[in-house]
C-alpha cells in the first residue's frame, strides 16, 4: 500500500521503480530482497537491474562467485 511504501520502505508511492534500476519496488522487496531506494544494493558498481537481467549475478552480494573480486571488477 502507499502507507507501507512511505512508512516502511521509504519508496515513492507515485513510482513503481523508486531507484530507477529497472526492477519494480515490489519485485525488489518481495523476490530479490534488494533495496528499492538504492540502484546498486551491494555497491559493486553494477545496478541491480543489470545484475539480474544481463549478468545473472547476485545484486545483494558484491562478489557473487566468491573469488575475491567484486562483480563490477570482473565485468569491467
Amino acid at each position: 500500500t502507499d502507507q507501507e511504501e512511505i512508512q516502511f520502505y521509504s519508496t515513492d508511492p507515485f513510482s513503481s521503480d523508486t531507484d530507477k534500476d529497472g526492477i519494480s519496488d515490489y519485485v525488489e522487496i518481495r523476490f530479490y530482497k534488494t533495496t528499492p531506494t538504492d540502484k546498486d544494493t551491494d555497491k559493486d558498481g553494477i545496478p541491480d537491474g543489470e545484475e539480474i537481467r544481463n549478468y545473472r549475478t547476485d545484486p545483494d552480494n558484491r562478489d557473487s562467485d566468491g573469488d575475491g573480486l567484486s562483480d563490477g571488477e570482473e565485468i569491467e
